[in-house]
């Protein structure tokens, strides 16, 4: 599985439209690579040093967080 597989899940099930006006430029995917294979995913609610640092320790290749 690809990291873009989630991405394509994530935009069917929450689409753009259902977003607040503030935050249509921050929605769906912001860096890196969608044809990456999947290793494993990281959920969090904002992302920060300590997040970035543990989805290293653990070989994670996509965070997930609710406020990029």
């Amino acid at each position: 599985m690809k990291v873009s597989d989630i991405i394509d899940y994530l935009d069917r099930r929450f689409p753009h439209t259902l977003a607040s006006d503030f935050d249509l430029n921050r929605v769906g995917f912001i860096i890196g690579d969608p044809d990456l294979e999947l290793k494993n995913i990281l959920l969090a609610l904002d992302l920060n040093f300590e997040v970035a640092s543990e989805a290293a320790d653990r070989d994670v290749n996509l965070i997930i967080v609710h406020h990029p």
